[in-house]
């Protein structure tokens, strides 16, 4: 393994990784100079920030890999593990990762489709945020969790299918995102954060599961629904929504 912050505050401008090495510890490779980075073929853990800059995720990461790839190895990957890191390129999930830290791929640079492998059960804070998807988004079946900010700003095309099962949405998680079609909410929900779909290109009715008790703070706002369908459980709306498209049964 290569322990924390092994590197940190060298001039080293590349790096090679052998492949016997299975754990990256946190920071890492918080090197200001570093160019180019490859990963072994037998990684299992990556560690916080350990490719990732360690501020706010939009500050000016000059590290790239070539030939970006992860490992079928691969359990753990920590919080901004990546983020900022330029991959610019289609991420492929291995079914062997189990825990994908906060703010892990935050404003990557990433594009194409996105799958999420089938033990992921919860999405963290920020995790996908600020990328280019052009894709489809397909989550886990067994996704219980959507953190906030988890896909905010990251583009994405066709149908976004929640999972049965799906518990929470945070605020912010798909706002500002590019879905088109329907939207269908699963009846396993009980709570839809402030701005969670908030400037989101879906269209046609929308329908509110009988788990949600409040609306909260312009959750669909600035959305292409023509109408939104309340349950008689809903006691509560906060913020703004157009009375045009909204009825209750």
């Amino acid at each position: 393994s290569i322990g924390d912050y092994a590197f940190e505050g060298t001039q080293i401008k590349s790096i090679h990784i052998p492949d016997s090495v299975k754990k990256i510890g946190s920071q890492v490779f918080n090197i200001d100079v570093l160019k180019t980075v490859n990963m072994p073929s037998n990684i299992e853990e990556i560690g916080n920030y350990a490719f990732g800059y360690t501020y706010d995720g939009y500050n000016d990461n000059t590290l790239s890999f070539k030939n970006f790839y992860l490992p079928n190895t691969l359990r753990k990957i920590g919080d901004g593990a990546f983020s900022s890191t330029k991959l610019n390129c289609e991420l492929r999930l291995p079914e062997s990762i189990e825990e994908i830290g906060e703010r892990a791929f935050m404003n990557c640079g990433l594009t194409g489709s996105l799958t999420l492998p089938n033990k992921i059960k919860e999405i963290k804070r920020s995790t996908f945020q600020g990328n280019n998807f052009t894709g489809n988004l397909i989550l886990s079946p067994n996704t219980i969790d959507i953190d906030a900010s988890a896909f905010c700003q990251s583009g994405f095309s066709g149908e976004l299918i929640l999972p049965e099962g799906l518990v929470s949405i945070g605020s912010h998680a798909f706002e500002n995102c590019k879905f088109t079609g329907p939207l269908i909410l699963p009846e396993s929900l009980v709570l839809i954060e402030e701005y969670a779909f908030q400037s989101t290109e879906f269209t046609g009715s929308l329908t509110i599961p009988k788990g949600i008790s409040t609306l909260k703070i312009d959750a669909f706002s600035s959305t292409k629904f023509s109408t939104i369908t309340l349950p008689s459980t809903v006691r509560e709306i906060q913020g703004h929504m157009s009375s045009d498209y909204l009825r209750t049964v």
